[in-house]
């Protein structure tokens, strides 16, 4: 399975994001990817479903988020009133219906 650490949630804009109303994406330093260079930063394509830290993308890649989220995007989180748990980023998971 591929893996993200310092990983964040962004819209496809790069920007960090709060909501599920946005085209969320993973964003991070991805391991485990044979077609990525180690540690090399990437965002994915459009999260379809989700389960704790476990998520499967528009293309068909199953991610895994390890450790702590990005400092920054918890911060913006923070701000915005989002206080999620790491180990279940959305307490009632993503489907197609509700993303």
């Amino acid at each position: 399975m591929t893996e993200l650490t310092h990983w964040s949630l962004v819209d496809s804009d790069e920007k960090f994001v709060v909501d599920k109303k946005s085209k969320l994406r993973l964003a991070g330093f991805v391991s485990n990817d044979p077609r990525f260079k180690k540690n090399s930063y990437i965002i994915t394509s459009e999260i379809i479903s989700s389960d704790g830290r476990s998520f499967i993308t528009s293309s068909g890649t199953h991610y895994y988020v390890l450790g702590a989220p990005e400092e920054a995007w918890v911060v913006f989180c923070e701000i915005n009133g989002w206080k999620k748990d790491p180990e279940n980023v959305f307490e009632n998971n993503l489907s197609h219906k509700n993303i």
